[in-house]
Protein backbone atom coordinates (compact mmCIF):
# COMPACT_ATOMS: atom_id res chain seq x y z
CA UNK A 1 0.00 0.00 0.00
CA UNK A 2 1.56 3.30 -1.12
CA UNK A 3 0.17 6.65 -0.05
CA UNK A 4 0.05 9.44 -2.57
CA UNK A 5 0.42 13.07 -1.52
CA UNK A 6 -2.45 14.91 0.06
CA UNK A 7 -4.02 17.81 -1.76
CA UNK A 8 -6.37 20.57 -0.67
CA UNK A 9 -8.41 23.03 -2.69
CA UNK A 10 -11.39 25.28 -2.33
CA UNK A 11 -14.87 23.79 -2.68
CA UNK A 12 -17.61 25.63 -4.56
CA UNK A 13 -18.79 27.12 -1.28
CA UNK A 14 -15.22 28.11 -0.56
CA UNK A 15 -15.05 30.06 -3.81
CA UNK A 16 -18.25 31.87 -2.89
CA UNK A 17 -16.77 32.67 0.51
CA UNK A 18 -13.55 33.88 -1.11
CA UNK A 19 -15.55 36.13 -3.47
CA UNK A 20 -17.27 37.80 -0.53
CA UNK A 21 -13.92 38.17 1.20
CA UNK A 22 -12.37 39.76 -1.89
CA UNK A 23 -15.28 42.22 -2.11
CA UNK A 24 -14.74 43.26 1.52
CA UNK A 25 -10.97 43.60 1.06
CA UNK A 26 -11.51 45.67 -2.09
CA UNK A 27 -13.93 47.96 -0.27
CA UNK A 28 -11.50 48.37 2.62
CA UNK A 29 -8.66 49.33 0.26
CA UNK A 30 -10.68 51.67 -1.93
CA UNK A 31 -12.57 53.40 0.89
CA UNK A 32 -9.86 53.22 3.53
CA UNK A 33 -12.28 51.89 6.14
CA UNK A 34 -10.29 50.27 8.93
CA UNK A 35 -13.30 48.37 10.20
CA UNK A 36 -13.57 46.53 6.86
CA UNK A 37 -9.88 45.59 7.11
CA UNK A 38 -10.53 44.08 10.55
CA UNK A 39 -13.59 42.25 9.19
CA UNK A 40 -11.54 40.86 6.27
CA UNK A 41 -8.93 39.59 8.70
CA UNK A 42 -11.61 37.86 10.77
CA UNK A 43 -13.05 36.20 7.62
CA UNK A 44 -9.65 34.89 6.56
CA UNK A 45 -9.22 33.02 9.86
CA UNK A 46 -12.05 30.43 9.27
CA UNK A 47 -10.68 29.72 5.79
CA UNK A 48 -7.19 29.04 7.15
CA UNK A 49 -8.61 27.02 10.05
CA UNK A 50 -10.63 24.83 7.67
CA UNK A 51 -7.54 24.25 5.50
CA UNK A 52 -5.44 23.32 8.51
CA UNK A 53 -8.00 20.88 9.93
CA UNK A 54 -8.73 19.03 6.69
CA UNK A 55 -5.01 18.50 6.09
CA UNK A 56 -4.49 17.26 9.65
CA UNK A 57 -7.55 14.95 9.50
CA UNK A 58 -5.91 12.74 6.87
CA UNK A 59 -2.61 12.33 8.70
CA UNK A 60 -1.85 9.36 10.94
CA UNK A 61 -4.52 7.11 9.42
CA UNK A 62 -4.16 3.46 8.42
CA UNK A 63 -6.48 1.78 5.93
CA UNK A 64 -7.56 -1.76 5.22
CA UNK A 65 -10.05 -3.13 2.69
CA UNK A 66 -11.91 -6.33 3.53
CA UNK A 67 -13.27 -7.82 0.33
CA UNK A 68 -13.89 -11.37 -0.90
CA UNK A 69 -11.70 -12.78 -3.61
CA UNK A 70 -14.58 -14.48 -5.41
CA UNK A 71 -18.24 -13.54 -5.93
CA UNK A 72 -21.03 -14.45 -8.34
CA UNK A 73 -22.31 -12.02 -10.93
CA UNK A 74 -25.67 -10.50 -10.07
CA UNK A 75 -25.28 -11.16 -6.33
CA UNK A 76 -24.84 -8.10 -4.05
CA UNK A 77 -21.54 -8.10 -2.18
CA UNK A 78 -20.54 -6.00 0.81
CA UNK A 79 -17.04 -4.54 0.99
CA UNK A 80 -15.72 -3.04 4.23
CA UNK A 81 -13.10 -0.32 4.61
CA UNK A 82 -11.39 -0.11 7.99
CA UNK A 83 -9.76 3.18 9.01
CA UNK A 84 -7.52 3.25 12.10
CA UNK A 85 -6.67 6.60 13.70
CA UNK A 86 -3.22 6.47 15.35
CA UNK A 87 -3.31 10.07 16.54
CA UNK A 88 -3.66 10.72 20.26
CA UNK A 89 -6.00 13.72 20.27
CA UNK A 90 -7.54 14.69 16.93
CA UNK A 91 -10.54 12.86 15.48
CA UNK A 92 -11.18 12.51 11.77
CA UNK A 93 -14.77 13.39 10.96
CA UNK A 94 -17.00 13.08 7.90
CA UNK A 95 -14.52 10.98 5.92
CA UNK A 96 -15.74 10.12 2.42
CA UNK A 97 -14.15 6.92 1.11
CA UNK A 98 -14.38 6.34 -2.66
CA UNK A 99 -13.30 3.09 -4.26
CA UNK A 100 -12.78 2.19 -7.91
CA UNK A 101 -13.78 -1.06 -9.65
CA UNK A 102 -12.80 -1.81 -13.24
CA UNK A 103 -12.68 -5.03 -15.26
CA UNK A 104 -9.26 -6.31 -16.25
CA UNK A 105 -10.60 -6.70 -19.78
CA UNK A 106 -13.17 -3.89 -20.04
CA UNK A 107 -15.65 -3.63 -22.87
CA UNK A 108 -15.26 -0.71 -25.28
CA UNK A 109 -16.40 2.46 -23.55
CA UNK A 110 -16.69 0.80 -20.15
CA UNK A 111 -15.76 3.09 -17.27
CA UNK A 112 -14.79 2.31 -13.68
CA UNK A 113 -17.54 2.06 -11.09
CA UNK A 114 -16.90 4.35 -8.10
CA UNK A 115 -18.82 3.22 -5.00
CA UNK A 116 -18.42 5.21 -1.79
CA UNK A 117 -18.89 5.00 1.96
CA UNK A 118 -19.07 7.68 4.64
CA UNK A 119 -17.50 7.56 8.11
CA UNK A 120 -19.02 9.98 10.59
CA UNK A 121 -16.04 9.87 12.93
CA UNK A 122 -12.80 8.02 13.56
CA UNK A 123 -11.91 8.75 17.21
CA UNK A 124 -8.27 8.91 18.37
CA UNK A 125 -6.59 5.51 18.80
CA UNK A 126 -9.69 3.72 17.51
CA UNK A 127 -10.85 1.92 14.36
CA UNK A 128 -14.01 2.71 12.40
CA UNK A 129 -15.48 0.71 9.53
CA UNK A 130 -17.39 1.94 6.52
CA UNK A 131 -18.98 -0.37 3.97
CA UNK A 132 -20.67 -0.27 0.61
CA UNK A 133 -22.67 -2.82 -1.36
CA UNK A 134 -22.28 -3.38 -5.04
CA UNK A 135 -23.67 -5.79 -7.62
CA UNK A 136 -21.38 -6.66 -10.52
CA UNK A 137 -23.50 -7.83 -13.48
CA UNK A 138 -20.75 -9.27 -15.67
CA UNK A 139 -18.34 -12.13 -15.08
CA UNK A 140 -14.57 -11.65 -15.27
CA UNK A 141 -11.65 -10.52 -13.17
CA UNK A 142 -11.91 -7.06 -11.64
CA UNK A 143 -9.40 -4.72 -10.01
CA UNK A 144 -10.38 -2.73 -6.92
CA UNK A 145 -8.51 0.48 -6.16
CA UNK A 146 -7.07 2.95 -5.66
CA UNK A 147 -8.94 4.25 -2.64
CA UNK A 148 -9.56 7.98 -2.37
CA UNK A 149 -10.32 9.62 0.97
CA UNK A 150 -11.60 13.14 1.34
CA UNK A 151 -13.03 15.42 4.00
CA UNK A 152 -14.45 18.94 4.19
CA UNK A 153 -15.00 19.04 7.92
CA UNK A 154 -15.72 21.35 9.73
CA UNK A 155 -16.82 24.30 7.57
CA UNK A 156 -17.07 22.75 4.10
CA UNK A 157 -14.99 25.52 2.50
CA UNK A 158 -11.81 23.51 1.81
CA UNK A 159 -11.62 19.89 0.66
CA UNK A 160 -8.61 17.67 1.28
CA UNK A 161 -8.11 14.39 -0.60
CA UNK A 162 -5.63 11.55 -0.46
CA UNK A 163 -5.26 8.52 -2.74
CA UNK A 164 -4.01 5.15 -1.55
CA UNK A 165 -2.81 2.59 -4.07
CA UNK A 166 -4.32 -0.55 -2.50
CA UNK A 167 -5.20 -2.94 -5.36
CA UNK A 168 -7.32 -6.05 -4.84
CA UNK A 169 -8.34 -8.64 -7.43
CA UNK A 170 -11.93 -9.86 -7.46
CA UNK A 171 -13.02 -12.86 -9.52
CA UNK A 172 -16.65 -12.65 -10.61
CA UNK A 173 -18.11 -16.01 -11.61
CA UNK A 174 -21.01 -16.35 -14.07
CA UNK A 175 -24.53 -15.34 -13.14
CA UNK A 176 -26.42 -18.42 -11.95
CA UNK A 177 -29.97 -18.92 -13.15
CA UNK A 178 -32.58 -21.50 -12.27
CA UNK A 179 -33.32 -24.84 -13.90
CA UNK A 180 -37.01 -25.60 -14.14
CA UNK A 181 -38.50 -29.11 -13.64
CA UNK A 182 -38.43 -29.66 -17.41
CA UNK A 183 -34.62 -29.82 -17.12
CA UNK A 184 -34.88 -33.31 -15.65
CA UNK A 185 -36.82 -34.41 -18.71
CA UNK A 186 -34.02 -33.06 -20.90
CA UNK A 187 -31.52 -35.19 -18.98
CA UNK A 188 -33.71 -38.29 -19.13
CA UNK A 189 -34.29 -38.06 -22.87
CA UNK A 190 -30.65 -37.27 -23.59
CA UNK A 191 -28.94 -39.70 -21.24
CA UNK A 192 -28.30 -43.43 -21.47
CA UNK A 193 -26.66 -43.91 -18.07
CA UNK A 194 -26.61 -47.12 -16.14
CA UNK A 195 -30.04 -47.90 -14.69
CA UNK A 196 -29.01 -50.85 -12.49
CA UNK A 197 -30.07 -50.83 -8.85
CA UNK A 198 -27.74 -51.13 -5.87
CA UNK A 199 -28.55 -51.62 -2.20
CA UNK A 200 -27.75 -48.62 -0.04
CA UNK A 201 -26.68 -48.81 3.58
CA UNK A 202 -25.57 -45.24 4.08
CA UNK A 203 -27.21 -42.42 5.95
CA UNK A 204 -29.29 -41.12 3.04
CA UNK A 205 -32.54 -42.67 1.95
CA UNK A 206 -33.69 -43.83 -1.46
CA UNK A 207 -36.41 -46.19 -2.75
CA UNK A 208 -37.53 -49.06 -0.48
CA UNK A 209 -35.56 -52.24 -1.27
CA UNK A 210 -36.04 -54.81 1.48
CA UNK A 211 -35.33 -55.74 5.11
CA UNK A 212 -32.08 -56.59 6.88
CA UNK A 213 -30.76 -56.90 10.44
CA UNK A 214 -29.82 -53.77 12.38
CA UNK A 215 -26.27 -52.47 11.92
CA UNK A 216 -24.37 -49.82 13.82
CA UNK A 217 -25.03 -46.38 12.32
CA UNK A 218 -28.53 -47.16 11.07
CA UNK A 219 -31.19 -44.55 11.72
CA UNK A 220 -33.95 -45.37 14.21
CA UNK A 221 -36.46 -44.19 11.62
CA UNK A 222 -35.56 -47.22 9.50
CA UNK A 223 -36.65 -49.77 12.13
CA UNK A 224 -39.46 -52.02 10.89
CA UNK A 225 -41.25 -52.63 14.18
CA UNK A 226 -43.74 -55.24 12.93
CA UNK A 227 -41.00 -57.52 11.61
CA UNK A 228 -38.85 -56.87 14.69
CA UNK A 229 -41.69 -58.00 16.96
CA UNK A 230 -42.37 -61.04 14.78
CA UNK A 231 -38.83 -62.45 14.52
CA UNK A 232 -37.48 -61.05 17.78
CA UNK A 233 -34.48 -59.44 16.06
CA UNK A 234 -34.10 -55.73 15.46
CA UNK A 235 -34.78 -55.30 11.71
CA UNK A 236 -34.48 -52.20 9.56
CA UNK A 237 -35.63 -51.26 6.09
CA UNK A 238 -33.04 -51.22 3.34
CA UNK A 239 -33.05 -48.63 0.56
CA UNK A 240 -31.74 -48.56 -2.97
CA UNK A 241 -30.63 -45.94 -5.43
CA UNK A 242 -29.78 -45.86 -9.08
CA UNK A 243 -26.18 -45.79 -10.08
CA UNK A 244 -24.84 -42.37 -10.93
CA UNK A 245 -25.33 -41.28 -14.48
CA UNK A 246 -22.73 -39.57 -16.64
CA UNK A 247 -23.54 -36.00 -17.60
CA UNK A 248 -21.26 -34.90 -20.44
CA UNK A 249 -21.35 -31.23 -21.46
CA UNK A 250 -19.37 -29.25 -24.02
CA UNK A 251 -19.53 -25.47 -24.20
CA UNK A 252 -19.11 -23.93 -27.63
CA UNK A 253 -18.27 -20.22 -26.93
CA UNK A 254 -18.60 -18.97 -30.48
CA UNK A 255 -18.51 -15.22 -31.03
CA UNK A 256 -18.25 -13.53 -34.46
CA UNK A 257 -15.41 -11.16 -35.26
CA UNK A 258 -17.63 -8.07 -34.96
CA UNK A 259 -20.15 -9.07 -32.30
CA UNK A 260 -23.33 -7.16 -31.64
CA UNK A 261 -24.86 -6.65 -28.22
CA UNK A 262 -27.18 -9.59 -28.92
CA UNK A 263 -24.18 -11.80 -29.71
CA UNK A 264 -22.55 -10.86 -26.41
CA UNK A 265 -25.79 -11.48 -24.54
CA UNK A 266 -26.12 -14.96 -26.08
CA UNK A 267 -22.56 -15.80 -25.08
CA UNK A 268 -23.13 -14.77 -21.46
CA UNK A 269 -26.41 -16.70 -21.39
CA UNK A 270 -24.69 -19.85 -22.65
CA UNK A 271 -21.97 -19.54 -20.00
CA UNK A 272 -24.60 -18.93 -17.30
CA UNK A 273 -26.52 -22.00 -18.45
CA UNK A 274 -23.44 -24.25 -18.15
CA UNK A 275 -22.56 -22.78 -14.76
CA UNK A 276 -26.13 -23.38 -13.54
CA UNK A 277 -26.10 -26.97 -14.82
CA UNK A 278 -22.87 -27.68 -12.93
CA UNK A 279 -24.18 -26.06 -9.74
CA UNK A 280 -27.42 -28.04 -9.96
CA UNK A 281 -25.58 -31.34 -10.44
CA UNK A 282 -23.33 -30.53 -7.46
CA UNK A 283 -26.36 -29.95 -5.24
CA UNK A 284 -28.04 -33.18 -6.31
CA UNK A 285 -24.90 -35.33 -6.16
CA UNK A 286 -24.79 -38.99 -7.27
CA UNK A 287 -23.77 -37.95 -10.80
CA UNK A 288 -20.48 -37.94 -12.65
CA UNK A 289 -19.66 -34.70 -14.42
CA UNK A 290 -17.72 -34.53 -17.66
CA UNK A 291 -17.26 -31.02 -19.01
CA UNK A 292 -15.14 -29.56 -21.78
CA UNK A 293 -14.77 -25.87 -22.59
CA UNK A 294 -13.94 -25.25 -26.26
CA UNK A 295 -11.86 -22.14 -25.62
CA UNK A 296 -8.57 -21.35 -27.36
CA UNK A 297 -7.00 -23.90 -25.00
CA UNK A 298 -9.69 -26.52 -24.28
CA UNK A 299 -10.22 -27.21 -20.58
CA UNK A 300 -11.63 -30.51 -19.39
CA UNK A 301 -13.17 -31.41 -16.03
CA UNK A 302 -13.95 -35.01 -15.13
CA UNK A 303 -15.06 -36.18 -11.70
CA UNK A 304 -17.89 -36.42 -9.24
CA UNK A 305 -20.34 -33.53 -9.26
CA UNK A 306 -19.27 -31.93 -5.98
CA UNK A 307 -19.17 -28.36 -4.70
CA UNK A 308 -15.39 -28.38 -5.13
CA UNK A 309 -15.68 -29.36 -8.79
CA UNK A 310 -18.41 -26.77 -9.32
CA UNK A 311 -16.16 -24.08 -7.84
CA UNK A 312 -13.31 -24.99 -10.18
CA UNK A 313 -15.63 -24.93 -13.19
CA UNK A 314 -17.12 -21.57 -12.22
CA UNK A 315 -13.63 -20.08 -11.83
CA UNK A 316 -12.71 -21.29 -15.31
CA UNK A 317 -15.96 -19.96 -16.79
CA UNK A 318 -15.37 -16.57 -15.14
CA UNK A 319 -12.39 -15.90 -17.40
CA UNK A 320 -13.42 -17.94 -20.43
CA UNK A 321 -12.56 -16.09 -23.63
CA UNK A 322 -14.83 -16.60 -26.66
CA UNK A 323 -13.50 -17.45 -30.09
CA UNK A 324 -14.45 -16.96 -33.70
CA UNK A 325 -13.35 -20.54 -34.39
CA UNK A 326 -13.83 -22.60 -31.22
CA UNK A 327 -11.95 -25.95 -31.34
CA UNK A 328 -15.11 -27.95 -30.81
CA UNK A 329 -13.77 -31.23 -32.22
CA UNK A 330 -10.69 -30.92 -30.01
CA UNK A 331 -12.81 -30.30 -26.96
CA UNK A 332 -14.91 -33.42 -27.59
CA UNK A 333 -11.77 -35.46 -28.24
CA UNK A 334 -10.18 -34.21 -24.99
CA UNK A 335 -13.30 -35.19 -23.12
CA UNK A 336 -13.14 -38.76 -24.42
CA UNK A 337 -9.40 -39.01 -23.80
CA UNK A 338 -9.80 -38.02 -20.17
CA UNK A 339 -12.24 -40.86 -19.56
CA UNK A 340 -12.87 -43.68 -22.02
CA UNK A 341 -15.81 -45.10 -20.03
CA UNK A 342 -18.27 -42.34 -20.81
CA UNK A 343 -21.81 -43.65 -21.08
CA UNK A 344 -24.74 -41.50 -22.07
CA UNK A 345 -25.40 -38.52 -24.26
CA UNK A 346 -23.32 -35.43 -24.91
CA UNK A 347 -24.96 -32.02 -24.46
CA UNK A 348 -23.39 -29.30 -26.58
CA UNK A 349 -24.31 -25.80 -25.39
CA UNK A 350 -23.67 -23.29 -28.17
CA UNK A 351 -24.39 -19.72 -29.19
CA UNK A 352 -24.91 -20.74 -32.83
CA UNK A 353 -27.35 -22.93 -34.70
CA UNK A 354 -26.43 -26.42 -35.81
CA UNK A 355 -26.11 -25.55 -39.47
CA UNK A 356 -22.41 -25.07 -40.21
CA UNK A 357 -19.89 -27.52 -41.65
CA UNK A 358 -17.60 -27.17 -38.65
CA UNK A 359 -20.27 -28.11 -36.15
CA UNK A 360 -21.42 -31.08 -38.24
CA UNK A 361 -17.87 -32.39 -38.44
CA UNK A 362 -17.32 -31.85 -34.73
CA UNK A 363 -20.35 -33.87 -33.77
CA UNK A 364 -19.15 -36.87 -35.75
CA UNK A 365 -16.52 -37.28 -33.02
CA UNK A 366 -18.84 -38.91 -30.46
CA UNK A 367 -19.33 -41.88 -32.80
CA UNK A 368 -15.71 -42.82 -32.14
CA UNK A 369 -15.46 -41.99 -28.43
CA UNK A 370 -18.01 -44.28 -26.78
CA UNK A 371 -20.59 -41.53 -26.38
CA UNK A 372 -24.01 -42.73 -27.48
CA UNK A 373 -25.16 -39.57 -29.19
CA UNK A 374 -24.85 -35.79 -29.11
CA UNK A 375 -27.59 -33.25 -28.57
CA UNK A 376 -27.09 -29.70 -29.81
CA UNK A 377 -28.67 -27.01 -27.63
CA UNK A 378 -28.63 -23.56 -29.19
CA UNK A 379 -28.99 -20.76 -26.68
CA UNK A 380 -31.39 -19.00 -29.08
CA UNK A 381 -33.81 -21.94 -29.10
CA UNK A 382 -37.27 -20.73 -27.94
CA UNK A 383 -37.69 -24.02 -26.04
CA UNK A 384 -34.87 -23.05 -23.69
CA UNK A 385 -37.18 -20.85 -21.61
CA UNK A 386 -39.21 -23.95 -20.71
CA UNK A 387 -36.39 -25.38 -18.58
CA UNK A 388 -33.97 -22.52 -17.82
CA UNK A 389 -34.42 -18.97 -16.60
CA UNK A 390 -32.19 -16.20 -15.32
CA UNK A 391 -33.69 -14.85 -12.10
Amino acid sequence: MSELRRRAWLCREGWYYLGVLAFIVGGAVLRGVNLLVVLAGMLIAPLLLNWRLVMASLRGLEYRRRAPSRVAAGIPVSIDIEVANHRRYLSSRLLLIEDSIIAKRPLPGERPVRPSAMLAEVPPLQVSTGSYRITIPRRGRYILGPLRLSTRFPLGLVKSTMSIDMPHELLVTPHLGRLLPQWQQVLLTASHGDQERHPQQGTSEGDYYGLRPWQSGDSRRWIHWRTTAKVGVLTVRQFERRRSQDVAIVLDPYLPANPTLDDLARLELAISLVATMVADLALRGHARLLLSLASSKPQTFVGSSSQLTAGEVHDALAELAPSENPPLAEAIAELSKSDSTIRGALLVISTRDYDSTSTNIALQQPLHTGIDRARWICISDPQLKNWFTLD
